[in-house]
């Protein structure tokens, strides 16, 4: 089994009184020598591109080596109280995710004994699919008795699409001029929109006939914005002979409009 090593270093902060909460971290990770499976399938018409052994036509079988990322980043969270049952809490986490290798692909025609080994040019490329920064502002009103309600603002952004690895080859871009836009947006990865989504919470519980009771209600992306993109991938296939960036366009997930969930239990 292959091993991988990781540097984990953090540092934390907190500050608690009855009216103010406060929490302050800063966090450093680096995962060096990952080995990563992954499988797709390549197009039978990228037959004529130049290299045979990524344009085989087939169901493909990979392997990502000598892959290292970093993540650091710092974060925050407050909450205070505002009487009367009131309060507010904040969260904000902002990072950098980055690959700091060019791994190597290891390619296996799941249906033939061809092979190919290959660097990709990753280095440098954010890691997809997780927003780099993140915040959440809310209002907390708890009730007399066993309960609470919550209305809560989060907002991501810096948040990147999963990159085609064959495209960050020699193969994608040979016979293309390093300085046009043709270049950049073979080797450019996707910024996805920020998004913004407001939620509401509410939880009370009862005591009945000595049975404990709950009952909750929530409500997500109550806007209602159906456009939020929550990630996304480049596909697999690629267009290796005229290098057509938009033959096969970007995929990507979107959140659900609004939705709700109530939630009943009982205790025997």
């Amino acid at each position: 089994m292959a091993k991988f090593k990781i540097n984990n270093t953090s540092i934390n902060y907190y500050y608690r009184s009855p009216e103010l909460k406060i929490g302050l971290g800063a966090y450093f990770i680096q995962l060096r020598d990952l080995t990563i499976n992954k499988k797709f399938f390549l197009d039978s018409e990228a037959e004529s591109a130049s290299n045979k052994e990524l344009a085989d036509g087939g169901l493909i079988n990979a392997f990502y080596t000598n892959w290292d990322q970093q993540n650091m980043g710092i974060e925050g969270s407050i909450e205070l109280a505002l009487g009367r049952g009131l309060s507010f809490t904040g969260v904000v986490s902002a990072g950098d995710y980055k690959n700091i290798s060019r791994p190597i692909l290891k390619v296996f025609d799941k249906f033939s004994t061809a092979t190919a080994a290959h660097t990709i040019y990753l280095k440098e490329y954010y890691i997809p699919n997780t927003p780099q920064f993140v915040s959440s502002a809310g209002l907390k009103y708890e009730l007399r008795r066993n309960g609470f309600l919550t209305l809560t603002l989060s907002y991501i952004d810096e948040n990147y699409v999963e990159p085609n690895s064959l495209r960050r080859t020699v193969v994608g871009v040979k016979g293309v001029d390093r300085n046009s836009e043709l270049y950049s947006k073979i080797i450019s990865q996707e910024k996805l929109p920020s998004a913004i989504s407001l939620d509401f919470f509410a939880f009370k519980s009862f005591y009945i006939y000595k049975k404990y009771t709950a009952i909750s209600l929530g409500v997500n992306n109550i806007l209602n914005s159906k456009n939020l993109i929550s990630g996304g991938f480049e596909q697999t296939r690629f267009d290796f002979t005229d290098k057509n960036v938009d033959r096969f366009p970007n995929k990507y997930f979107y959140l659900q409009g609004i939705n709700y969930y109530l939630n009943f239990s009982i205790s025997f």
